[in-house]
């Protein structure tokens, strides 16, 4: 079944004269997502290109979709459901087929018209129908790097300077959030800013998937059912189901709590996410008392450091209108903080 894929991603390369002999397969052992990938090595084991498949019909492999083989689009085959009398919830499979068609969309727009510092996308198909089922296929540039969740890991807490892991979290911050005004200079919310889509290589802090961003001035309706971004991460707004209502701040609050976790080693968010009503709310009690001792046992307290941590606060208030109001206020902000640190 691979074969089929991989044959895919060659007859996409080929056509866009980028296939070279030498080149093979390599499977990515850090499928998560919602695409699966694997990469295109050259023949000195140098991965050139990933290449990532999004499954329109990934929420329905149970379900019995008849007649699917006559249709060579999804949107075809979407339109011929909706008028034909069958057992399938109709309703349910458009929903969930926009969204992943909707996601991968504006992922091959945004990386493909603003410069925001994504991966270069190379090439792409909208709709390939493979073994029964429709498939969209991105081809991007491999970020060299291991994703931050495991760079975190990596930092011995117990051994390294409270100055060095202060100087560490401040020059992620200002890296990310360069690409973040960016994003909001162009009417752009990423809505899934978590560790794991971001990657880290010697000082560098790359943002990759940009699957599920929203275009500000597009979308106005509201939209239900879905938590936009991974639950331990998103905004208060995003887990009640507002994913249209993001804006800026909602990107900025993730930040908050990654650069928590950054410093802490633990996502200060996660442990109220499925044990309270209100997370959020809870979390956010929590970081004027035992996330700011653990903050300041890590960090050696001064006026600077302490006014970071009320940036961070900030950050991760539960309402909007009490974080930042613009990204040059958040930038103002930031920028006497790496000032005094020299950054």
């Amino acid at each position: 079944m691979e074969n089929i894929f991989e044959d895919k991603v060659k007859e996409c390369l080929i056509k866009e004269n980028l296939w070279k002999n030498g080149y093979h397969f390599e499977k990515n052992p850090n499928q998560r997502g919602q695409s699966f990938n694997f990469f295109v090595v050259n023949e000195k084991d140098q991965k050139i290109f990933i290449a990532k498949f999004f499954d329109y019909l990934a929420d329905f492999k149970s379900e019995s979709f008849e007649r699917i083989d006559e249709f060579s689009s999804i949107s075809d085959y979407i339109e011929w459901i909706s008028n034909s009398d069958n057992s399938i919830d109709v309703e349910q499979v458009l929903e969930a087929t926009h969204y992943v068609q909707r996601s991968f969309n504006r992922y091959v727009e945004v990386c493909s018209n603003y410069n925001c510092g994504f991966p270069k996308l190379y090439a792409n198909e909208k709709s390939l129908k493979i073994n029964g089922s429709f498939y969209g296929l991105l081809i991007e540039e491999v970020i060299v790097g291991i994703t931050l969740d495991k760079h975190i890991k990596r930092i011995n807490r117990d051994s390294v300077e409270n100055n060095n892991l202060f100087l560490q979290v401040v020059s992620f911050i200002n890296e990310i959030t360069k690409s973040l005004a960016l994003l909001n200079q162009n009417n752009i919310v990423h809505r899934d800013l978590s560790p794991d889509n971001i990657i880290y290589n010697d000082g560098i802090y790359t943002i990759i998937d940009p699957g599920v961003i929203k275009m500000v001035d597009r979308d106005k309706t509201r939209t239900f059912g879905f938590i936009f971004g991974k639950r331990s991460y998103v905004s208060p707004e995003q887990f009640r189901g507002y994913a249209s209502q993001v804006d800026f701040t909602s990107d900025l609050y993730s930040l908050g709590v990654i650069s928590f976790e950054f410093v802490l080693g633990y996502n200060p968010l996660k442990k109220y996410i499925d044990k309270t009503n209100n997370p959020h709310k809870d979390f956010f009690r929590d970081v004027n008392r035992d996330i700011e001792d653990d903050f300041f046992d890590l960090i050696e307290e001064s006026t600077t450091t302490k006014r970071f941590y009320q940036l961070l606060c900030k950050m991760v208030q539960v309402e909007r209108r009490y974080r930042f109001e613009t990204m040059d206020e958040f930038r103002e902000f930031f920028d006497t903080i790496t000032m005094e640190v020299g950054i």
